[in-house]
């Protein structure tokens, strides 16, 4: 039934009461439009500061391998069992690994100038490539760069299919001439992307004619690189002929280099008795055993200082190498 103005049965609280109804619904109705713009003070989390402030520090990575007074290296170490000193600081260990199942990618720079033709040294190069090949389980990767007339190229990238990288290597010939010490310096650029336990295996007979680094340049921008390398110097020569004239070579650019780096040297020459099987072993196992440990240096500390990294037996021999990673990466 219709209710007029005038009905007396019309109470004035029934119409106050209806306004106050409707006056209600438009509020609400104002909060649900509005109200989702409006940030939730409540439940916002305070800003981190302690975390930005540690993202900007560099974390120094060191890589060790541990072996006993016999040679053999030492499995299952735990971060208790490391002190680490830096400048005869003691340093606290912020992260550690020891996984020895992570895969190992192997990175061959192979010498392609033209002194490896001879003596046999380029042939005894490939051999060497296929049988550290042969050694690398199923997950582990290799890769193939050369070197030669002052230019580092990637032939084959990293890649599980090891018989791409011994095809691409057998269609190589040698030509030009050698620079080393560009070569060691610039080829980490073209791995710094790769993953897992890395190493370079260097395969040259050690003459540079071709670098414009010195070898002090060289040697800080190999020391500086979270790579090992391990160098093979194909048949040392006493000798070599420059201008007319007997100038003699030593081992010393390809062994300084592996030092510097924590990896190993290798001198292959029938006269020399050594094993290519057994020295490609040693370098496996190298890289399989390493041990990672982090930390951060002390405010406006060297990085780059003395290194003392002890196991609680003092037998026990350490072998590190370590790189700088900036804002915590």
């Amino acid at each position: 039934m219709f209710r007029g103005r005038g009905d007396p049965t019309r109470s004035p609280f029934v119409f106050r009461g209806c306004l106050l109804m409707r006056l209600s619904l438009i509020c609400a109705l104002l909060m649900v439009l509005v109200f989702p713009f409006i940030p939730s003070f409540a439940q916002e989390e305070p800003q981190n500061t302690q975390f930005s402030e540690e993202v900007s520090v560099s974390i120094v990575n060191l890589y060790a391998s541990v072996y006993d007074n016999k040679g053999r290296p030492v499995l299952g170490l735990d971060q208790k069992d490391f002190t680490l000193f830096i400048n005869g600081k003691k340093q606290k260990i912020s992260n550690f690994s020891s996984d020895v199942s992570e895969p190992v990618n192997v990175a061959f720079l192979l010498d392609v100038s033209g002194s490896m033709r001879m003596l046999n040294k380029f042939d005894i190069a490939k051999g060497v490539v296929k049988s550290i090949c042969a050694q690398l389980r199923p997950d582990d990767e290799a890769a193939l760069l050369i070197f030669a007339d002052g230019e580092v190229e990637m032939l084959v990238d990293f890649t599980k299919d090891k018989q791409a990288v011994i095809d691409r290597m057998e269609k190589l010939k040698a030509y030009g001439g050698t620079a080393l010490r560009n070569a060691v310096a610039y080829c980490h650029r073209l791995l710094i992307e790769s993953v897992g336990k890395k190493g370079v295996v260097l395969l040259s007979d050690g003459v540079d004619t071709r670098s414009d680094l010195t070898m002090e340049q060289a040697m800080s921008m190999a020391s500086k690189v979270e790579l090992p390398i391990y160098a093979f110097e194909l048949i040392r020569s006493k000798w070599i002929e420059e201008n007319d004239k007997e100038k003699d070579v030593d081992e010393y650019p390809l062994k300084a280099f592996s030092e510097a780096t924590g990896g190993l040297y290798f001198s292959i020459d029938p006269a020399s008795g050594e094993d290519i099987a057994s020295a490609c072993a040693k370098i496996f196992e190298d890289l399989k055993h390493q041990y990672y440990i982090g930390y951060v240096p002390q405010k406006n500390a060297n990085p780059y200082g003395k290194i003392e990294l002890r196991t609680r037996d003092p037998k026990e021999r350490v072998r590190v190498r370590y790189s700088v990673s900036a804002d915590g990466g």
